[in-house]
């Protein structure tokens, strides 16, 4: 790549990755989103055995709507998102309205038309009402920001899809899985 080319895509990277910290989202706000919701198709999901209604909710551009995962006590899902194109250096994500307790795991996986770009080690976080936990090897998490809740990976090359494999336990009601999206 010439330099030239080069300049202009990390002057992109930078636009983009301010955007998304600037927040903006589909719920009314102009600012303090928890990320940026994107455009694009929920290519594929993957309840059973849990239920995950309406799955569509998950990505629609919208973090004041939501899908409900459950049962509370233990279930897993696998969400994907495609039709995007974004840039290597963004934060690719779900969020969730946080709750009350419970633990949820996320692995999360870029893809580039459909090789993998990126994958991480399971993101965790551990709510509690006398507070929680988080582990993020190589991702980022964000906890209790408006009421959501943010896990995404860390990316290092360009990519269309983005896959959130997310499960959860001990749960005192479903999880509200609010929308992928960057941050």
């Amino acid at each position: 790549m010439d330099p030239k080319s080069m300049a202009a895509r990390v002057a992109a990277v930078a636009l983009s990755v301010a955007a998304a910290a600037c927040g903006g989202g589909g719920d009314g706000s102009s600012s303090g989103a928890i990320c940026q919701v994107l455009a694009g198709t929920l290519a594929s999901t993957t309840p059973p055995p849990s239920t995950l209604d309406p799955a569509g909710a998950a990505f629609d551009a919208d973090l004041g709507t939501y899908a409900t995962l459950s049962p509370t006590a233990s279930a897993t899902t696998t969400v994907r998102a495609s039709g995007i194109s974004r840039m290597a250096g963004e934060i690719a994500g779900i969020a969730y309205t946080s709750p009350v307790s419970g633990n949820i795991s996320a692995t999360i996986t870029t893809y580039r038309d459909g090789a993998e770009a990126d994958s991480g080690e399971p993101l965790t976080q551990t709510h509690a009402a006398t507070g929680g936990s988080q582990v993020c090897p190589g991702g980022y998490c964000v906890d209790h920001e408006g009421g959501m809740a943010y896990v995404g990976l860390n990316t290092t090359e360009d990519f269309d899809e983005i896959e959130v494999v997310i499960s959860i336990s001990n749960f005192s009601a479903p999880l509200e899985l609010r929308e992928i999206c960057v941050r």
